[in-house]
């Protein structure tokens, strides 16, 4: 039976921790459980934030490798070339365009 979690041993301690993996990652919080007696626990380092999931979001989707940010579904571009201000608000509070703004 596969569980969901990754075993970290701590070659300087020898002791073990189960990390749990949720959407195909771990927690960086959930690094201080490896630590030496009495210390703190460790946490990441990921320069540039290249490898860093910062948040889950369903009105927001970035993909920085191929240029993409959507809010919504529609593309940022069409956004700022076809709608107002009020007009993103309106979508980013209530899930949709007013009828009359903007197109996908």
């Amino acid at each position: 039976m596969s569980r969901n979690t990754l075993t970290v041993i701590d070659n300087r301690t020898g002791r073990s921790r189960e990390l749990a993996i949720e959407d195909g990652a771990v927690r960086a919080e959930d690094l201080h459980q490896v630590a030496l007696d009495g210390g703190e626990g460790l946490v990441s380092f990921d320069p540039g934030l290249t490898n860093t999931a910062v948040c889950r979001s369903a009105v927001t989707h970035v993909d920085g490798e191929a240029g993409v940010l959507r809010h919504r579904g529609y593309r940022i571009e069409a956004l700022c070339e076809q709608s107002t201000f009020l007009e993103v608000a309106y979508l980013l509070i209530y899930g949709d365009l007013q009828p009359e703004a903007g197109t996908r």
